[in-house]
């Protein structure tokens, strides 16, 4: 499977799932919008998880990866350390 059709079905996935289930949405704080969805922050943790078929074997190699090839895919991608912070504000 190429990479985009992963992203993408992974995203449409966690996206559908997301809209069944508002409880679970992150209530922001005041100040400007985030920069990725939650939908798109959790498919790119979810992503990072996986180690076989892909070109990165950590999570720094996904950020890497991402912010070269996947700009289509994520063209507001953060970094690492606000991707890390965005997941972890959705993990609760």
């Amino acid at each position: 499977m190429e990479l985009d059709t992963f992203f993408t079905l992974l995203y449409v996935l966690i996206d559908d799932w997301y809209k069944v289930h508002p409880e679970c949405h992150w209530r922001g704080e005041r100040g400007p919008g985030p920069h990725l969805s939650d939908s798109e922050v959790v498919t790119l943790t979810l992503a990072g998880q996986w180690r076989v078929g892909v070109p990165w074997q950590s999570e720094r190699g996904l950020v890497r990866w991402v912010q070269t090839h996947g700009r289509a895919l994520f063209p507001r991608m953060l970094g690492r350390s606000a991707l890390n912070a965005r997941a972890r504000q959705l993990w609760g």
